[in-house]
C-alpha cells in the first residue's frame, strides 16, 4: 500500500509520486510537500513505481536518477511506454547532471532537473505548478463545455509548445553552429539560423584585429544596401559599447546584438524586421543565439590558431632540417684540410676558425629546435651585433662552398667598394643569404 501525507484521501487531492531508493529522502520529500496538502506516494524502486502508475494517476513524478537495479532514466523510459502515464510530467532529482544525461532525460520526456539536496521552496513551487496543471487538465476533461477552462487549456498548451519550439530551435542552432570549425561556415550557419526565425534578414559585422571590418548578409530578401545612416550610427555605437541596442525608423526595425569572444568585442549581429520594435521574447531568444554563436566563433578561432601553429611548426622543422645540414659541409672540408700532409699553420688556423663558427651556428640551431614551441609562435630571439657585410657574405659562401664545388659550379660575389656595416643577427642573416 502507498504511504500518504496528510489526512485521509479526499476527492480534491491529487497524487504525487516520489521514487527514490533511500528512505531518509522520502521523509525529507514528504516533509517538504506536506504543506501542499496532496497525496504523496513513496516508491523505493522503479518496479514499485510502475506498479503504482498502473493503479493510480499522478500529477507529477519526482524521480531519482541514481538508483540500483533500474535507474531513473530507465524507469522514465518504462513510464513513457504506458499510455496512462505517457504525458505525466517527470522531474529528475540528481546531485550531478552532465550534458549527455540531460539530453537523454529530456528525450524521455523530462520537464525539469532539480539539483540535490533540494531547496524546499523551489521544490514546492515547481510541484505546486504541476498540481495546478493537473487539476486544470482534469477539470477540462470533466467540464469540456466550459469555454473559459478550454481557453486556458489552449493557452497553456500554446505556451508549452512555444517553449518546446524555442528549446528545439536553440538545440538545432547549437548543433549547426558546432558542426564545423571553419569560420566562414560558422558565419553562414549563424545567418541561416537567424532568418527567418528572428528577423526578416540579418547582417553580421565583424571587426578584425587590424581594425578592418567585414560584413556578411543573409541570403534572404530585405537587406538594405547600404544600411540607413541612422542605423549605421547605432551599429558603430554598439561595436564600442558592447550593449544590445534597438533601432526603428519608417516602419523598419532592427535589434543589434554585440558579439564577444576571446575576451574582446568582435562584432555585431544585426537582425532586421518590419513589425516595429522587437518584443522581449524574441530579444531573449536572439541573446541565446548570440551567446551560442560567440562560443562557436571562439572555437573556430582557436582551431584556426592551432592549425596555424601546426603549419608554422612544420615549416620551421623543415627549414631547420635543411639548416642543420649546411654547417656540416664546411666542417668536413676544414677537417679534410687539417688532415692534409702539407697543411700550413695559417691553413690550420683558418680551418679551426671555420669549425668553430659552424659549430656555434649548429649550437644556435639546436637551441631553436629545443625551443620549437616559442619559435612557432613567432617569438624568435634576435642577437644583434654590428657586422660587416663582407664578413657575413664570406660566412655564407663558406657554408655553401663545398656544395658549389661538388656540383662543379662557380659562385661569383660582388661587394660594394666601401665597407657596409649591418646591425642584426649574424646567424639569421646568414640563413637568409
Amino acid at each position: 500500500m502507498p504511504e500518504t501525507a496528510g489526512s485521509g484521501a479526499a476527492p480534491e487531492k491529487v497524487n504525487i509520486l516520489v521514487v527514490d531508493d533511500l528512505q531518509e529522502k522520502h521523509v525529507v520529500f514528504r516533509t517538504i510537500l506536506d504543506e501542499l496538502g496532496q497525496n504523496v506516494v513513496s516508491a523505493r524502486s522503479g518496479k514499485e513505481a510502475l506498479r503504482y502508475i498502473l493503479e493510480m494517476e499522478f500529477a507529477v513524478i519526482l524521480l531519482d536518477v541514481n538508483m540500483p537495479d533500474i535507474d531513473g532514466l530507465e524507469t522514465a523510459g518504462l513510464i513513457r511506454q504506458y499510455k496512462k502515464s505517457a504525458q505525466t510530467p517527470i522531474v529528475f532529482i540528481t546531485a550531478y547532471v552532465d550534458e549527455l544525461q540531460a539530453k537523454r532525460g529530456y528525450a524521455l520526456g523530462a520537464v525539469d532537473y532539480i539539483p540535490s539536496p533540494v531547496v524546499p521552496e523551489v521544490l514546492r513551487s515547481k510541484v505546486r505548478v504541476f498540481v495546478e496543471l493537473f487539476r486544470m487538465n482534469r477539470q477540462l476533461q470533466l467540464r469540456a463545455a466550459e469555454r473559459e477552462a478550454l481557453a486556458r487549456s489552449e493557452a497553456a498548451r500554446a505556451a508549452a509548445e512555444e517553449a518546446i519550439h524555442r528549446a528545439d530551435y536553440l538545440s538545432e542552432a547549437s548543433q549547426l553552429l558546432s558542426r564545423s570549425l571553419d569560420t566562414d561556415q560558422t558565419i553562414r550557419a549563424l545567418l541561416d539560423i537567424a532568418v527567418p526565425m528572428l528577423g526578416r534578414s540579418a547582417v553580421l559585422v565583424l571587426r578584425h584585429g587590424d581594425g578592418s571590418v567585414s560584413r556578411f548578409a543573409s541570403g534572404h530578401e530585405g537587406v538594405p544596401e547600404p544600411l540607413p545612416t541612422s542605423l549605421e550610427q547605432v551599429l558603430s555605437a554598439t561595436l564600442e559599447s558592447r550593449r544590445l541596442e534597438q533601432w526603428a525608423e519608417g516602419g523598419e526595425a532592427a535589434a543589434l546584438l554585440p558579439l564577444q569572444w576571446g575576451g574582446s568585442p568582435r562584432g555585431v549581429l544585426v537582425l532586421l524586421g518590419d513589425d516595429g520594435r522587437f518584443d522581449g521574447s524574441r530579444i531573449a531568444l536572439a541573446r541565446e543565439l548570440a551567446g551560442r554563436a560567440c562560443i562557436a566563433m571562439e572555437n573556430a578561432r582557436l582551431y584556426a590558431a592551432v592549425q596555424e601553429a601546426d603549419r608554422r611548426k612544420n615549416e620551421f622543422l623543415a627549414m631547420l632540417a635543411h639548416e642543420l645540414r649546411n654547417p656540416l659541409a664546411p666542417i668536413r672540408n676544414a677537417v679534410h684540410i687539417m688532415q692534409g700532409a702539407d697543411v700550413t699553420p695559417a691553413k690550420m688556423a683558418w680551418a679551426r676558425d671555420i669549425i668553430s663558427r659552424q659549430a656555434d651556428h649548429m649550437s644556435r640551431l639546436i637551441d631553436d629546435l629545443l625551443d620549437v614551441s616559442r619559435i612557432v609562435q613567432g617569438k624568435v630571439v634576435v642577437k644583434r651585433e654590428a657586422l660587416p657585410l663582407a664578413t657575413l657574405v664570406e660566412r655564407s659562401v663558406e657554408a655553401s662552398a663545398p656544395r658549389v664545388a661538388a656540383r662543379s659550379q662557380q659562385l661569383r660575389v660582388k661587394l660594394p667598394d666601401q665597407p657596409v656595416i649591418l646591425d642584426g643577427d649574424g646567424m639569421r642573416l646568414a640563413q637568409v643569404l
